[in-house]
């Protein structure tokens, strides 16, 4: 537990930062309830760009959750655990073409 100013912070384990995203087959809509200060920089930055789609539903001191639509859910398939190995060129090449991308975005900024 910390203190800042008049507001009482408390600090969780990393075991207790938990996150639960929660939907039904009838509702547009979802929550992400987390505890987990990252997500929740995460989710407020979103918030922020995006106010007519994600929203704040409650807060307390240690956790936050938010309204999000249900197409936003999104689970993947794992990825490949086999790492693509490159020649020398192949590399060189790739080294080249991130060069003239990084190169680029900072011409156009």
């Amino acid at each position: 537990m910390a203190k800042y100013g008049s507001k009482t912070i408390y600090k969780l384990s990393r075991y207790e930062q938990e996150t639960i995203l929660l939907y039904n087959n009838e509702d547009k809509t979802g929550s992400v309830y987390t505890c987990d200060p990252a997500l929740i920089r995460k989710m407020d930055k979103f918030m922020a760009q995006y106010p007519d789609v994600i929203s704040l539903k409650r807060e307390d001191e240690y956790s936050k959750t938010y309204n999000v639509p249900k197409n936003l859910f999104s689970i993947r398939t794992p990825s490949r655990k086999e790492k693509k190995e490159y020649t020398d060129e192949q590399k060189q090449e790739r080294n080249q073409n991130l060069a003239k991308a990084r190169l680029a975005k900072t011409v156009n900024s």
